[in-house]
């Protein structure tokens, strides 16, 4: 079976005090996904059904910390 795209969600994430990329690259990541996309799928439990392809642009790519 492949995979058919559901949502496209666009989140933007950032740490003024401790300009920490990897921190605001997550929270990126988090807004759309679990704020707004985990109800449409039922709910946090589908997570482990769902295919999550994330593009994070950042000024320094070598500041983020990708395993995080």
């Amino acid at each position: 079976m492949s995979a058919k795209p559901q949502v496209l969600e666009f989140g933007m994430g950032v740490d003024v005090h401790g300009r920490d990329a990897t921190k605001a690259a997550c929270r990126a990541y988090r807004t759309p996904s679990v704020i707004r996309a985990c109800p449409l799928f039922g709910g946090p439990r589908a997570w482990r059904r769902m295919i999550v392809d994330v593009t994070v642009a950042v000024p320094d790519p070598a500041s983020v910390d990708v395993d995080v």
